[in-house]
């Protein structure tokens, strides 16, 4: 760790936590109270790792602050695409407006901008000139929707063991052929979601040979070489609509649209802009 000044306190600063338990546990504990999100179910289960970086500061042995960035690499069309999306940006309460989030603003883009073909972030309204003032600018996401007929499903749940996790990983490495933006080598972040908010939300079908992680008209993505998305789309919906997490190509026309109220999406402008085309990045790589 390392001893910096902000104003006339003294923090420690450090963008490695990972396997520090008393460090990684305060700054789970910043997140349950800021976001009510909890990262230990995802470390005990060996998933976090070094793509998902929080940069912290530290009052003493408490972590008062935090921006992490997640490495993402991706395929659009083709082309791959090293980026890094800012996120989980958290402060407590008793240390804000103190500048400790613009130190660590300052240190996740200077760590990355010269490594990065993009840096990204996803904001509410009521930030949003806070991070207009480090380069950054609004883009734009698109998302499809999907009007589904009646058809009976092939889909079973799946209960994730070593076994169900072993044939997801192996889907995700097929990857997700109907989609422009394909997330690569980072299983791990699905894991947080399969293992968290949506561990009851993976489905398998042996007819079409894929997984599939679904959840209230939500498809966030699909995993298997060869699927049929429309005849998925329909056993899914079952005559209800679903939004798609991911661009399908060749589907649908995009429309505009925020995925979630209030959320903004930023790119840095400094490099290049992968949303300068009609993109949504799949719903599964938000950290």
């Amino acid at each position: 760790m390392k001893i910096i000044k902000i104003g006339d306190k003294e923090y420690f600063y450090s963008n490695d936590i990972r396997e520090n338990n008393e460090v990684r546990n305060s700054f789970n504990k910043l997140a349950l109270e800021t976001f009510d999100l909890s990262f230990d179910g995802w470390y005990q289960s060996g998933f976090w790792n070094e793509n998902y970086r929080p940069f912290v500061l530290l009052d003493g042995t408490r972590v008062v602050a935090n921006v992490s960035a997640n490495i993402l690499d991706f395929d659009i069309k083709e082309e791959r695409k090293k980026t890094v999306q800012i996120g989980t940006v958290m402060c407590d309460h008793d240390y804000r407006n103190q500048g400790l989030v613009r130190y660590l603003m300052d240190r996740v883009i200077e760590t990355f901008e010269t490594s990065m073909d993009a840096i990204y972030l996803y904001a509410n309204g009521s930030v949003l000139e806070f991070y207009e003032k480090f380069g950054f600018k609004p883009a734009l996401e698109y998302h499809q929707t999907f009007q589904t007929y009646p058809l009976i499903s092939t889909f079973k749940h799946v209960v994730l063991d070593p076994r169900t996790i072993a044939s997801l990983q192996s889907a995700f490495e097929q990857g997700n052929a109907m989609s422009s933006a394909r997330m690569k080598n980072n299983f791990d972040l699905v894991m947080f979601y399969c293992t968290g908010p949506f561990n009851n939300s993976v489905y398998y079908s042996e007819v079409h040979n894929c997984f599939a992680i679904y959840e209230d008209g939500v498809l966030y993505d699909l995993y298997g070489k060869d699927a049929d998305l429309k005849t998925i789309l329909h056993e899914l919906g079952n005559g209800t609509s679903i939004t798609l997490g991911f661009m399908a190509e060749g589907l649908l026309e995009p429309v505009t649209a925020v995925l979630e109220e209030d959320t903004y999406l930023f790119v840095y402008n400094k490099l290049e802009n992968i949303f300068a085309e009609p993109l949504l990045l799949p719903l599964l790589s938000h950290a």
